[in-house]
């Protein structure tokens, strides 16, 4: 499984890089929403994993574009927003946003499992 992870703080890359490819994912680093993007638009990736609280783009926009891109082969990819935050506030704009789900951090062995064996059957509409 190709992950994209979109992650501005760097031990929190390793660690949830780690945890992926214990999972067998090839995964890619985005250290920014710009960057993000264009990775987005030259790969296919079957899960998305988004930090909310980017330094260039925030998680939000970020889902936003992707989705809104017709021409972005990561239109309908499944998107998980990842925060240290958990309200409902965050939820609605995650929701707004046509993300699939919402993972408070940190990203934990199980939490990954799960969203990979869902993703491989397309069925990560968790929220």
């Amino acid at each position: 499984m190709n992950v994209l992870l979109v992650e501005d703080e760097k031990l929190s890359q390793i660690v949830a890089k780690n945890l992926l490819e214990s999972i067998n994912c090839h995964v890619d680093i985005a250290e920014s929403g710009e960057q993000a993007l264009i990775l987005t638009k030259s790969n296919f990736y079957d899960l998305i994993f988004i930090d909310i609280g980017l330094p260039d783009i925030n998680g939000i926009q970020l889902s936003k574009s992707i989705r809104g891109d017709n021409k972005n082969p990561n239109q309908n990819t499944t998107i998980i927003a990842l925060t240290a935050h958990q309200d409902d506030f965050s939820k609605k704009n995650c929701i707004g946003a046509k993300m699939n789900d919402v993972i408070v951090k940190p990203l934990t062995r199980e939490k990954c499992q799960g969203l990979v064996a869902a993703g491989v059957d397309g069925e990560c509409s968790l929220l």
